[in-house]
């Protein structure tokens, strides 16, 4: 029981210190972000876009060595060889807890470029994070009800825009853009409401990653 109390306090002191450190560098990044907006020219925005995502990098790096420190969790990786930072990827993932984001980030840090994650528009309001997620140029992509896509078709044709533009913004530079295929995450509701094929799983949105394919195809190395 004493040994349980202890995993606890360590576990939350780490919980603690994500938050720190997610606070500090999110801070740094929205401090600065307007920078990104001070002059009108294509390679002044590159510029600033991939120093913000190298400090999302270490932001990740640093949160791994917390988690490493924690020794709570056992996270056995099993990756492919010759994965490097300045190559671009593609990278598809479920989702299935709240945990999917630290150990995707604690799997992918240093290993490969900064990644670029596909977030739903409201996370854009969650203070000092979503500044920071809009400073790393992260595609924000709105949700849209059956009724509302049913009622007006070309809602959809938004976020594939959204998903073109950043595309347009990777080209020329080694990059990670990750999609969780499901677009949300898992629960048994959602899995009975969908109908799901899948035991474990949602029926996958496919069209955003069919968009990235078509205009990152050749320049994606996996």
């Amino acid at each position: 029981m004493l040994l349980s109390a202890f995993q606890m306090i360590r576990a939350m002191f780490m919980i603690t210190l994500i938050i720190l450190n997610t606070m500090v560098f999110s801070g740094i990044m929205v401090a600065l972000s307007p920078l990104k907006l001070m002059l009108p020219f294509p390679a002044w925005r590159h510029f600033w876009t991939a120093w913000f995502v190298e400090m999302g990098a270490t932001w990740s790096t640093v949160n791994s060595r917390f988690l490493d420190w924690s020794h709570s969790t056992k996270i056995v990786l099993d990756l492919p060889e010759g994965l490097s930072r300045n190559h671009s990827y593609l990278v598809l993932a479920n989702h299935q807890t709240w945990v999917d984001m630290p150990v995707l980030e604690y799997a992918l840090a240093r290993r490969i470029p900064g990644r670029r994650i596909f977030i739903k528009q409201s996370l854009i309001w969650v203070p000092f994070l979503g500044q920071a997620c809009w400073a790393m140029d992260f595609p924000f992509m709105k949700r849209y009800t059956a009724k509302q896509l049913a009622k007006s078709p070309e809602l959809r044709e938004r976020n594939l825009e959204t998903v073109r533009k950043n595309c347009e913004r990777m080209k020329g530079m080694p990059s990670t853009l990750l999609n969780f295929s499901e677009g949300t995450r898992f629960t048994s509701a959602k899995h009975a409401k969908q109908s799901s094929p899948y035991t474990h799983l949602l029926k996958p949105k496919i069209a955003g990653v069919a968009t990235v394919i078509g205009l990152l195809g050749d320049s994606l190395d996996a």
